[in-house]
Order: structure tokens, then sequence, then C-alpha cells
């Protein structure tokens, strides 16, 4: 799983991405490799949210990127995208990697996802009520925003397919060494580390059109056992309580391999001071940061919507609940639902409690 799949001699910028077509529903992108993935705008949810997306048995090849938009003008957008690639073998009928107890026949996993897509945008609503699936002209603003922040618009054609050569013909990609430049402009990629609070960060870059990607490539239950055991065959061998003690709490409801970052394009006379301001920011707030500069590229493509095989790194990290992918903003929640109700009787039982604590004798 690494960029090198995608081709070394590779020089055209069709030909690293794989983005398809949006022909098999209004809101499906069908990729060149016969994956799929369908993108989901939400309003960022707050922080004290108590409610949980319902659990879903998510496994090997499937994979999430959360976005978050930011618009020099203070538009803020944020999007979610559910990604899957059919696993299939030659002479089997059935998909390997569909979900929990859900057989597949090959021919109809397009139906398959479709399905998924729709029920688990619903199944968003309990976090994010205003979840809906993006379609044909949003979708294609969605792309172009992901690959060129904002430089370029495109028009959806009557047939939307070759979107691989439609979202980047009007723009100049240039590869160097150690750097990307997109219509001349220089990509400033910083690496975020321990699932940092990133409201401080967009203050610092409110006056830039930059983008915010977290992506999650998640195993099965038994897939993320097996990936961190050989990850950490060779720790501490004498050691085992350390080891323990080390691994413990790692492992959740769901594993995989997860990268966070922030993107935006600078002009060439505005790179060094841009990255001395930004760095001073970032230490001052105490967060753990990467600069990219050698895995640039790898980093670059990975955070494309559909890349799914670059910038796969270990170690193995594990979410408790899906939400914890979402942009996340500080407010209070308005409670709904079972859980408004049990609220409301918790403080119905407090008051005759709080009125006897009042009382005094006489």
């Amino acid at each position: 799983m690494s960029i090198k799949d995608y081709g070394r001699n590779a020089t055209a910028m069709e030909e690293w991405l794989p983005w398809g077509g949006i022909v098999v529903a209004p809101f499906v992108m069908r990729q060149k490799d016969a994956s799929y993935f369908a993108v989901i705008s939400y309003d960022a949810i707050p922080e004290d949210t108590i409610e949980h997306i319902p659990d879903w048995d998510f496994c090997r090849g499937w994979v999430i990127w959360n976005e978050h938009h930011h618009h020099a003008d203070g538009t803020d957008k944020d999007y979610l995208v559910l990604f899957w690639k059919p696993f299939v073998q030659k002479g089997k009928p059935y998909v390997e990697n569909a979900l929990k107890n859900k057989t597949v026949r090959k021919e109809k996993d397009i139906d398959f996802f479709i399905e998924v897509a729709q029920t688990f945008c619903e199944s968003m609503k309990v976090v994010a009520p205003t979840a809906r699936l993006i379609e044909y002209q949003e979708l294609i603003d969605f792309l172009s925003y992901s690959l060129t922040f904002g430089m370029d618009h495109v028009e959806m054609p009557e047939v939307p397919l070759y979107l691989d050569v439609l979202l980047h013909q009007n723009n100049t990609f240039e590869f160097t060494p150690n750097d990307i430049y997109i219509n001349k402009e220089r990509l400033v990629i910083i690496s975020l580390i321990g699932l940092p609070n990133v409201e401080p960060i967009y203050k610092n870059l409110k006056n830039l059109n930059f983008k915010h990607v977290r992506r999650f490539t998640m195993f099965g239950p038994n897939e993320g056992s097996y990936d961190i055991k050989r990850y950490t065959s060779h720790w501490c061998p004498s050691r085992k309580t350390v080891k323990n003690a080390i691994l413990e709490g790692i492992e959740s409801r769901y594993n995989g391999y997860y990268f966070e970052n922030i993107e935006l394009l600078l002009g060439e006379d505005d790179y060094d001071d841009f990255c001395s301001y930004i760095e001073h920011a970032l230490r001052k707030m105490e967060c753990g940061y990467i600069l990219e500069s050698f895995n640039l590229k790898e980093v670059f493509w990975g955070s494309l919507p559909g890349l799914y095989l670059a910038n796969n790194v270990p170690p193995l990290i594990g979410f408790q609940h899906l939400e914890e992918l979402l942009h996340r903003i500080p407010g209070t929640h308005e409670q709904s639902g079972k859980f408004q109700a049990i609220l409301e009787r918790l403080q119905n039982n407090q008051k005759p409690n709080e009125q006897e604590e009042n009382h005094v004798s006489p």
C-alpha cells in the first residue's frame, strides 16, 4: 500500500488521479479501479455532543476522509467522504469485504454501496442533522477545491465522465523533488500530531484559503489486532508486562491508520515568512506538527478523496465513535430525542431533593 503502486513513470496528472465519473448515481463517484465514494455535506457539530453515530461494521477496504474547506472570505464548509474498494477474487461470486452479515454478489456491488451511503448519511443525522449527500455539480465543486484550493471552477459536462482530466486541465501542476506547485503557487502541508484542538490554528489561517483533512483507513476487529501485533512484534521482547502497558487502550471500536493535515498554497516570496510564523504559533500552542518536505507528495496524494493507497503509515490508532472524526466547534449542544427526555426526567427528580436540602426546620 504505497504511492509507488500508482507508477513511477506517470507524467500526466490524470495518470495519478483515479476519479472516473458520476454515472452510477447522482452522488456516487465511480473510480477507474472500480472503487466508489460518496460525499456528505454537514454543519460542524458542537464539541459537547453526547449522541453517537450508530455502530458500523467497517473493515479493510473502507476509508473515511473528513475535509474542512475554509475560504479567505470567511466561508467554511465541512464534508465527510465514505469510500469503498470492493475486494474480489477471480472465480468467486461474492465480494470479500462487505459489511458484517452482508453477502454481496460482485455484479451488485454498486447497488450495495448506494444503499450503504444513503443509510450512513441518515445515521449521521443523529449528531449532524444537516447531513446530506451532495450530487453532480456540488460534488465536482468539492473535488475542484480539494485539488486546487478554490483557484478553479469547473462546470459539470452533460455526461460527467473523465473527471480526472476535467478537474485539472485548466491548472498547472509542477513536481520538483520535494515540492509541488499548483498554478505557480507552492503547496504547504502541515501534518498535525496527537489530535490537537484545531480552532486556534484556524484563527491563525483565517485570511487564507486552506483545507484541513482527516483520513481514517479502517481495519476489521481481527485485522486491527493482527496489524498491531505484527508492528510491535520486536517491542520489549523480555518485558511483556511493559509491552502490555504501552499498548493498553490503543485498540478501540474502530481501528486503522489515521493522519490529519492542513494544506494551503503560497506565493514563493511568502513561503519562508509564513513557515516561520506558523511554526512559532504551533509551538506556542504546544501542538505537535511536521512541516512536510521529504514526504510532501505522499501526504498530498493521500489527502485527496479516493486515493486510498497513498500515505498508509502505521502505527494503528483506535476511535470509540465515528463522530470523533468530524469537525467540532465550541458551543452548547441542543439535546434532542431520548437524551432530552432523560435529562428532563433527571432534572425533575432532583427538584424535590433540592427543596428538602434547602428547607430549614423551625
